[in-house]
This record gives structure tokens, sequence and C-alpha cells, in this order.
């Protein structure tokens, strides 16, 4: 084999793989946001259901949904949190 041919194979593995990082990379972070989307929303729906004994609700709303699938369980303490202050 020559240096051109393993060149162009090495090139091309490389670009393969780079193509496949482009592709993939947002795949698994939209995947992670959408499992903690869901997953903050099970976690909210069972706070507001809870929390009807005691006078507490967040709402579900676009707003807690982007905080909730953004940042996770930590987003729905800082919800909670907020919510306590303003009530």
């Amino acid at each position: 084999m020559g240096t051109t041919l393993i060149f162009l194979l090495v090139t091309l593995g490389l670009s393969i793989l780079f193509i496949g990082a482009l592709i993939f990379q947002p795949a698994k972070l939209m995947a992670k946001i959408s499992l903690n989307t869901i997953l903050g929303l099970v976690i909210l729906w069972g706070l507001n259901f809870a929390g009807a004994y005691f006078n507490f609700n967040i709402p579900l709303n676009a707003f807690t949904v982007i905080v909730t699938g953004i940042l996770g369980v930590p987003g729905i303490a800082m919800l909670g949190v907020l919510q306590f202050i303003v009530n």
C-alpha cells in the first residue's frame, strides 16, 4: 500500500468519526433533556398532588417545564423554593 492510500483511509476514518460525533452528540443532549422533562413533570405532578394538603402548588406551564428540562431535579427544588418565597 502506498502512503497516499493509507493517508486517504485514515482521513476517511477520522471524517466518519467526526461526522458521527456531530450527529449523535445533539441526539444525546436532546434525549437527556427529554428524560429530565418527563421525570420532572412526574415529580412536579406528585409534588402538586401531595402539596394540595399543605396548600402548596407549583404551576405546570412552559417556564416550569423548561427549567425542569434543563436543570432536572435541582430545578424542581429551585422552583419549590421560589414558590415558597413568593407565597
